[in-house]
């Protein structure tokens, strides 16, 4: 898993052009996402390409959501419409439920990704 989502980040890195931001949310559930790590890994496949940020409270995430090109673990219904940057969302699990029913999402032109294993 740890690797299927590095890879997915490389290739995110890759599509966006430089100074893109993926932005994740730190997750007590799954701690192994965000540690320092993780995090190091995720940079170094990032190179240049795109800034790697880890939003530690739901205010920093809402804040930083505003102007993220990328997020890793998903977006609110709330905050969908105030990403306007946004183009892609990786899910960290194998289903994507919580962001195909609402019609916002489905109609926009954000590229929906799982970690299907």
């Amino acid at each position: 898993m740890k690797r299927l989502l590095i890879a997915t980040l490389l290739a995110a890195a890759m599509g966006l052009a430089a100074d893109k931001k993926i932005l994740m949310e730190a997750s007590s559930r799954q701690s192994w996402v965000s540690s320092e790590a993780a995090l190091a890994q995720y940079r170094a496949a990032a190179g240049t390409g795109a800034d790697i940020v880890v939003a530690r409270s739901p205010e920093e995430f809402a804040r930083e959501a505003a102007n993220a090109d990328a997020v890793i673990g998903g977006i609110s219904k709330e905050l969908f419409p105030k990403a306007r940057k946004l183009k892609w969302v990786q899910t960290i699990s194998a289903g994507v439920e919580a962001n195909s029913f609402w019609p916002e999402f489905v109609q926009s032109n954000v590229q929906l990704t799982n970690c299907k294993v």
